[in-house]
């Protein structure tokens, strides 16, 4: 019997950070991931020779990783670093109170109790007016600790086990010197020069493959024609400009191949179209540039092959392409990719090892009949996911690793070496056009925000057209093409809107507008005026209490009675998690209402369509809703969809567990209600409120990923509010 071929795609990208007019790096993350992730999945390799792995990079990535390790860079979070305290403004200690927590906070904060000390102040801090206050009122030694900390706390399992002083620094834990500050900051550099070099390393010695995506990570289908997005999803409203430049996609693969091969030595094999997104007119360029494979998604896969789709056939590379221009495409398995990246780290990495090779195992034993070898590929975000593992996931992964090397029936490959040796399972005529992401485009382009951004992307790219036929300058050309490139970037359309937000919504949108204002400027036109107001508002709202308008009387019976019953509610646009750069598939509720009487706390849960169309989906699912004040837990309400229950544990109450009969309904929408006896605790006027998602008992989700929402209480001066309104 063959064994089972598996095949680990590790994605690492990031968008251009460096403003375009100063050059400056607005956002740390491509250092921060790089001490991190990146350095992190390089050494584990190394520590585990016989596994065999292929990572991809975008263009945008490699060349800001090599814009580090040169050492000549400004940024503006490093700045904010290594300034003493006692130098810094008032403004300069707002942000660094309101941005030094950006990571998980229970698995790189919490761990270390100075920095959880610190923390406690941070939790208190709703808004930004907060952090200016209380970053006013803080010592200079708190604030340089913090400084301190949120560098020391994005050092990964491996840089702490290479450079031992920075353990020295976690046990230390406060009274940080600038000297200290300076040798963390130090490290991180040097960490950043080693990176490339340890890859082509890995590479060069045949255990890991490197693939590649467009250079700024763009969506190929809608640089070819935006109406892509309409044809893979007819529901989807275009902008008003079609934007249409198959050149443009053309000339991403080419400068993705040329930034490898200018670190490497040599031309990539593979391409992961960003967010896998493909279309069949992407194929013939794959091929004229040299790729011998690329890959998307099982959903594409399924929706291509419509009825003739079979779950073996997923386990198999095909060929698409017309005859001579053909090349491999393999389809990751979208169970088993989410599961790393949004399951495992709420479990025992043992059990979470144990658990994807019983998935491998059982996929061997399906396809035990063919006479052709199977391959698995998993293929999903290499860098984010590790933020929410224990110790940065390499505990998870080791044990991954030995038991997939000691397996007697499963072998790590990379994709190249095994389309080279295989016989791929069909021919494809053609392709569905969709990514990864719910088989369409509606991450990127089809609201009222992302629709505007690639209007205003129209426009400049139009304008680029007209002076492009003409006498130019060439060298303002080449910035103008290149500010155009950086602004193709899916990173920007991906935060635009509502489905995904972050505290830095309002970088992204500066940095997309400022990266389509320089085409205007490097090309002596004068902009448009809307480019210089921003397309959404910042995301800072997100941290507000959303205000239900008026009491509400709802009908707990899983339907919209009428029209009048949730109008006054409160509203949360998603439950769908963001912040990761490959985007969770599988939410299950596209949002939720909440509001209250003098007697009652209600909530509605809407799920999505697809959960809508097969209820099935909530039979293994609960839902926890946590509230606490200050830290302390005042009730849990647990909803669990089958059988429906509804309960809730409530320090309030002293009751170990309570189950509210006729207080739930599932129907088209899911309706239950809370007695605010259960909740209310003297005073309190606003709850903070976290949601964890479990399926068959396994957290697979939390909203948010970090913070708390917050809802409102009812109170003398909430009957104040809706009464002078």
């Amino acid at each position: 019997m063959n064994a089972l071929n598996v095949a680990f795609v590790w994605h690492m990208h990031q968008p251009c950070y460096k403003h375009p007019e100063t050059g400056v790096y607005v956002l740390p993350w491509v250092r921060l991931h790089a001490v991190k992730g990146y350095y992190d999945m390089a050494r584990l390799h190394e520590d585990s020779p016989h596994f065999r792995s292929t990572f991809n990079f975008s263009g945008s990535l490699l060349s800001q990783l090599s814009d580090y390790a040169s050492g000549g860079i400004k940024e503006k979070f490093l700045e904010l670093s290594l300034k003493p305290a006692s130098a810094l403004e008032k403004n300069e200690r707002q942000e660094i109170l309101w941005n030094f927590f950006s990571l998980n906070w229970e698995t790189m904060a919490e761990p270390f109790p100075a920095y959880k000390k610190l923390l406690h102040i941070r939790r208190q801090i709703k808004s930004r007016q907060d952090a200016l206050d209380y970053g006013e009122n803080m010592s200079d030694r708190e604030i340089s600790d913090l400084q301190v900390w949120f560098n020391l706390a994005w050092m990964g399992h491996y840089a702490v086990k290479d450079y031992p002083h920075l353990n020295e620094l976690r046990e230390k834990g406060d009274a940080f010197t600038e000297k200290d500050k300076a040798e963390i900051i130090k490290t991180q550099f040097e960490i950043i020069g080693k990176i490339i070099p340890l890859y082509k390393k890995l590479q060069d010695r045949g255990q890991i493959e490197i693939s590649v995506s467009p250079f700024n990570h763009p969506i190929l289908p809608l640089l070819i024609d935006s109406k892509y997005a309409a044809e893979s999803d007819p529901a989807t409203v275009l902008p008003d400009k079609n934007f249409k430049y198959p050149e443009d996609a053309l000339n991403q693969i080419k400068n993705a191949v040329a930034e490898y091969h200018s670190h490497f030595n040599k031309d990539p094999l593979g391409l992961w179209p960003s967010e896998g997104a493909v279309c069949d007119e992407i194929i013939p360029m794959l091929y004229q540039n040299g790729f011998v494979w690329t890959a998307s998604d099982e959903e594409i896969l399924a929706n291509t092959l419509k009825t003739g789709y079979k779950k073996t056939l997923l386990y198999r590379p095909h060929k698409i392409g017309k005859k001579g221009e053909e090349l491999n495409i393999v389809f990751r398995d979208h169970e088993l990719s989410d599961k790393i990246g949004f399951v495992y780290s709420h479990m025992d990495p043992d059990k979470a090892s144990d658990d994807l090779v019983s998935n491998l195992s059982s996929i061997h034993n399906m396809c035990s009949g063919s006479r052709t070898p199977a391959l698995v590929s998993v293929i999903l975000d290499g860098e984010n996911p590790w933020e929410y593992y224990w110790d940065g996931g390499i505990p998870f992964l080791n044990k991954l690793f030995s038991k997939i090397n000691s397996s007697k029936t499963i072998e790590s490959t990379t994709v190249a070496d095994f389309v080279s040796n295989s016989r791929p399972a069909s021919d494809l005529k053609n392709i569905f056009p969709g990514s990864w992401i719910s088989h369409n485009f509606r991450i990127w382009i089809g609201d009222s925000h992302k629709n505007q951004a690639w209007d205003m992307l129209a426009a400049a790219r139009n304008t680029v057209k007209q002076k492009m036929a003409g006498t130019y300058d060439e060298t303002l050309k080449n910035k103008a093409l290149k500010n155009l490139y950086t602004a193709e970037a899916s990173d920007w359309f991906w935060w635009y809107g509502d489905i995904n937000t972050s505290e830095f919504d309002d970088i992204f949108d500066e940095l997309f507008r400022s990266n389509v204002l320089s085409i205007y400027r490097n090309l002596g036109e004068p902009a448009p005026k809307n480019i210089y107001r921003p397309i959404t508002e910042s995301a800072e709202k997100n941290a507000e209490a959303k205000i239900p308008a008026d009491y509400i009387h709802p009908e707990i019976d899983g339907q919209i009675s009428n029209f009048y019953e949730w109008r006054s509610a409160a509203y949360y646009q998603s439950l769908e998690r963001s912040g990761a750069s490959m985007h969770k598939a599988t939410s299950i509720f596209s949002g939720f209402y909440y509001g209250f009487n003098d007697k009652d706390m209600f909530f509605r849960m809407d799920p999505d369509e697809k959960t809508v169309q097969n209820r099935r989906l909530l039979d293994t699912i609960s839902a926890v809703f946590s509230f606490s004040h200050t830290q302390k837990e005042l009730a849990a309400v647990t909803l669990i969809f089958k059988p429906l229950k509804l309960s809730v544990k409530s320090g309030v109450s002293k009751n170990s567990a309570i189950i509210l009969k006729d207080r739930i309904c599932l129907g088209k929408i899911i309706e239950f209600a809370v007695p605010l006896k259960h909740l209310k605790k003297g005073d309190i006027k606003l709850l903070d409120l976290r949601i964890s998602i479990l399926d068959k008992g396994i957290q697979v989700d939390e909203i948010p990923l970090s913070g708390y929402l917050q809802v409102m209480l009812p109170s003398i001066e909430f009957e104040s509010r809706i009464w002078s309104a």
